[in-house]
């Protein structure tokens, strides 16, 4: 029973040294640690832009093959958009050309994001920009040729946007409509 009592005191004893060595060893390590001083925080005040692209594609059409371009550019005349984190960015321009086979123009037009505000508020339109546009080859009838457009956030783009059919018909009419996403509808493997 003495042992017991005598290896339990001598426990307690190391643990108590151990404790204190490992205190003192925290105060002495706490006043040897220098702490940089604070950094401001400098504010991002560069305006970004989004890559230029350009997407070609052919497709049959009113008895011809038609060439279809989508570009997006941007330029300093055009205004820009503060994101929800406070980033500035270049708002786009997008230019879709369409060519008959025998390489003249049959549209000429660049599309700017005020062409789809009717379809959003005007706290939305000042922190998105006009993503992109592309043909959608599938859907051509013989009337009309039919694009997707998105305008969204230029940071999370595959988060935060709203998408758009642009409808150009043979005789060059324009015509745009607000598409609604089904994030219910699962996705279709291709």
């Amino acid at each position: 029973m003495m042992k017991k009592i005598t290896f339990f005191l001598g426990f307690l004893c190391f643990i108590a040294f151990f404790s204190a060595c490992n205190k003192e060893e925290k105060s002495v390590n706490r006043r040897n640690i220098l702490v940089p001083p604070a950094k401001d925080t400098v504010p991002d005040t560069l305006i970004h832009e989004l890559e230029g692209f350009v997407v070609s594609d052919t497709v049959p059409w009113v008895g011809s093959t038609y060439k279809v371009r989508c570009q997006r550019y941007t330029n300093d005349s055009l205004s820009y958009v503060k994101t929800e984190n406070d980033k500035m960015f270049r708002d786009n321009l997008i230019k879709v050309t369409i060519t008959r086979s025998d390489n003249s123009v049959f549209f000429d037009k660049v599309f700017k994001k005020n062409m789809f505000e009717q379809y959003f508020s005007q706290d939305f339109s000042k922190k998105n920009v006009l993503l992109g546009m592309v043909l959608e080859k599938e859907k051509t009838d013989s009337d009309n040729l039919y694009f997707h457009a998105s305008v969204g956030n230029p940071i999370e783009m595959m988060d935060e946007f709203m998408m758009f059919e642009v409808v150009v018909s043979r005789m060059g009419d324009v015509s745009i409509s607000k598409m609604e996403l089904d994030e219910d509808k699962p996705e279709e493997n291709s």
